[in-house]
């Protein structure tokens, strides 16, 4: 059986991992040896979020990355001055 394209997985999964707690975003990556794979980054991984993540997701490994809170550039700082 041939697997979904990565691309089609993301999609399909795409609420239910912005869902877990701590998710900042997901993206498609490689592995060393050039395999997909998905990328789950959340801001802070510990023991009691470690388990919320799945080890892979329809036959694509899942690696998660702790990336702390991801603000866009193009959100203003609220501590800043104009």
């Amino acid at each position: 059986m041939q697997k979904k394209p990565i691309e089609q997985v993301l999609k399909d999964n795409q609420e239910m991992l912005l869902s877990i707690p701590g998710v900042q975003g997901f993206y498609q990556g490689k592995s060393e040896n050039g395999e997909d794979r998905i990328v789950i980054m959340v801001d802070t991984l510990s023991n009691k979020n470690r388990d919320k993540f799945p080890d892979s997701l329809e036959g694509y490994p899942v690696i998660v990355e702790e990336t702390g809170k991801i603000i866009p550039l193009n959100q203003k700082d609220s501590r800043s001055s104009p």
